[in-house]
């Protein structure tokens, strides 16, 4: 699988009006990323398996599975475009999921640090905030300077979160999550996933 390290160092795409946030989660081509976790007792690969248009929105399967044996843990449909920002769609997980009547929206196309959107759809508010620029290490690139990533936290008004898009995540240019923490659902845990490796195929 060819492997593209291109733009991995860039810098953010930005300019006076905001950072260009759907730039961060890369949803084209054939696309496949493995991260590393010190409190779990597996790797996980992340694949692309499936793209759906709906409404002229390409929504993007992402399937989260445990590596080698490999064990299929869940997955997010995830949107990312310069008309709607990055949007969640829907999950499935061992213990059930959902497609959003109204999807859940992670960033406006532009934003600047400090910003907050806010989603209530199916009975539930989630609130993404987008913290700022932040330096995001991971151990696939690790003989240059640290990657620079939009930081945002999204959080929900339950007790009793299962959702397992609901926490921290650093976007890289051009590449998605160089980490993330999310402490619910199958793949729920209070230390970051570090990416570890990713493949990028036209």
């Amino acid at each position: 699988m060819l492997l593209i390290t291109l733009f991995a160092c860039g810098g953010p795409s930005t300019s006076y009006t905001g950072h260009n946030t759907y730039e961060y989660v890369a949803l084209d081509g054939t696309r496949t990323w493995k991260y590393t976790n010190e409190s779990m007792g597996f790797d996980m690969v992340v694949e692309k398996i499936d793209t759906q248009k709906i409404d002229n929105v390409e929504i993007i399967t992402l399937e989260y599975s445990k590596f080698d044996p490999q064990e299929l843990l869940g997955s997010i449909k995830w949107s990312s475009d310069s008309l709607e920002g990055i949007l969640i769609h829907g999950y499935e997980t061992t213990n059930g999921g959902m497609d959003f009547e109204e999807p859940v929206l992670i960033a406006e196309y532009r934003m600047v640090p400090g910003e907050i959107v806010t989603t209530t759809t199916d009975g539930v508010t989630f609130t993404s905030t987008f913290e700022g620029v932040e330096t995001c290490p991971n151990d696939w690139i690790t003989d240059g300077d640290d990657w620079n990533c939009l930081k945002f936290t999204v959080e929900d008004d339950g007790a009793a979160s299962t959702f397992p898009f609901v926490g921290e995540w650093w976007f890289a240019n051009t590449w998605g999550a160089s980490r993330f923490v999310s402490p619910n659902g199958p793949f729920g845990s209070s230390s970051p996933w570090v990416l570890s490796q990713a493949s990028w195929q036209e």
